[in-house]
């Protein structure tokens, strides 16, 4: 017994809206995408304005609070805040 496959009409595509069958699977909930709690070490020199050197002597000073995550260095956002609202200190 062979299945047989049909052209979907226009007025098929009309009904079920498009002949993706979107209207047979319900839609899934997205969620919102999550603020960033950390940065990496690029997006924190471009933010900021300083070079990479600059935040490793910072980090080596304890001037900056950084993580280290599975190899990345990450820099809080609670810590970008500081420095842009008070400067390095």
């Amino acid at each position: 017994m062979a299945i047989k496959f049909t052209k979907i009409t226009t007025a098929e595509q009309n009904v079920y809206g498009g002949d993706d069958f979107s209207a047979f699977y319900p839609k899934k909930a997205r969620r919102q995408p999550q603020p960033a709690q950390a940065l990496t070490v690029d997006e924190f020199c471009s933010i900021v304005g300083v070079s990479r050197s600059t935040l490793y002597k910072a980090n080596a000073q304890n001037q900056i609070r950084t993580i280290k995550f599975c190899g990345r260095r990450l820099i809080p956002v609670t810590e970008v805040e500081r420095i842009l609202a008070g400067g390095l200190k």
